[in-house]
């Protein structure tokens, strides 16, 4: 298993893939609502958007307000981001590096992880990126977590394989659930025109409740647990976790 496979993941078609389907089936505006609700901030905040990806989430906060910092491992996203918030006029820190690898005290009152990328990083580095996640939002501040890979969710439903396709980029991918690990391995094949690129990723699917430990060892407190951003209960089958928390 590669453990540091995020590294490489994120350029050509599957940053491409994402963008297209980000925009085309998910509501940017809507999340920044649900986020400044349960994170309980006001303009002018300080907000850390971890990992900022394609920055949707940081630039619907910035255009609220607020001053957003988004961190990203992956140059092509970073790089869009910033075209993106140069042409809405707004004005966003964009930072390349490691979630685990953060390095501020107390900077932010508030932060977010959304996506599946709770699961990207194996025990020791999640344990590392919570330890200083909890260090960089000052003592009072809150944090949302989302894990659409949380056990409860991902594997009632797991199929084999998946066919799908978003702008014109096809995709297939292969699932390979490793029990012994709680690892599952997705291999990739991505497809537009004449390009073709296969790439494999591995998440580690803990249940709600190691989460909630490994998210309160850091030093938070486990505020809600919900199955979307209309806030209903989050229960088995659910398609994600929003997690809220706040730092003791």
């Amino acid at each position: 298993m590669n453990r540091r496979w995020y590294i490489d993941f994120f350029q050509g078609l599957s940053v491409e893939m994402w963008i297209k389907a980000a925009n085309e089936f998910l509501d940017a505006n809507a999340e920044a609502r649900f986020l400044e609700q349960e994170l309980q901030i006001v303009p002018p905040d300080r907000v850390l958007d971890i990992p900022c990806g394609q920055g949707r989430h940081a630039r619907a906060l910035a255009a609220r307000g607020y001053r957003v910092t988004g961190v990203d491992i992956s140059t092509e996203f970073l790089a869009h981001a910033r075209q993106e918030a140069e042409t809405a006029g707004l004005e966003c820190r964009w930072v390349q590096g490691e979630m685990q690898a953060i390095d501020w005290e107390e900077e932010f009152d508030a932060a977010f992880c959304l996506g599946n990328s709770f699961g990207y990083l194996d025990r020791d580095d999640l344990e590392e990126f919570l330890k200083r996640l909890a260090r960089a939002v000052r003592t009072g501040g809150r944090v949302v977590f989302d894990n659409p890979m949380v056990a409860e969710t991902i594997l009632p439903t797991l199929s084999k394989s998946d066919d799908y396709e978003f702008g014109g980029i096809r995709v297939h991918s292969e699932h390979r659930y490793h029990a012994a690990q709680s690892v599952l391995e997705t291999e990739y094949a991505f497809e537009s025109g004449d390009r073709r690129e296969v790439r494999t990723n591995w998440t580690f699917c803990q249940t709600t409740a190691e989460m909630r430990r490994l998210v309160e060892a850091a030093g938070f407190r486990t505020v809600a647990l919900y199955g979307d951003i209309e806030r209903r209960p989050f229960e088995l089958g659910c398609r994600s976790l929003y997690l809220v928390a706040e730092k003791g």
